[in-house]
């Protein structure tokens, strides 16, 4: 399997793969997992193939997780409609101009 991503569910930006972020962009590789129950799981970098850190959040690729920039993430918490991330056109290969949320 290829590279893959997902969107923000905050601020509704692809999650970057580390290939193809840029000096602005970074933040948007930096990302915030959170579990079932709400509770952060995992905060760290995105591998752009289904790992933040040392963990898989796409085990098996059964069911998309909840991923937040981490920056999205302190900024606001979570959304109000909970739920899996959408699945990123673009696999992760973002616009290199997005700069971190004001």
């Amino acid at each position: 399997m290829g590279m893959f991503s997902w969107i923000c569910r905050q601020c509704e930006h692809p999650i970057a793969s580390p290939f193809h972020i840029t000096q602005k962009n970074a933040w948007l590789n930096d990302v915030t997992v959170v579990d079932e129950d709400g509770e952060v799981d995992i905060i760290g970098e995105y591998d752009g193939y289904g790992r933040v850190g040392e963990k898989d959040v796409y085990a098996g690729g059964i069911g998309a997780p909840e991923l937040y920039h981490s920056l999205c993430y302190l900024k606001e918490g979570p959304t109000k409609k909970r739920g899996p991330s959408e699945s990123d056109p673009f696999q992760g290969m973002c616009p290199p101009d997005i700069g971190p949320p004001e």
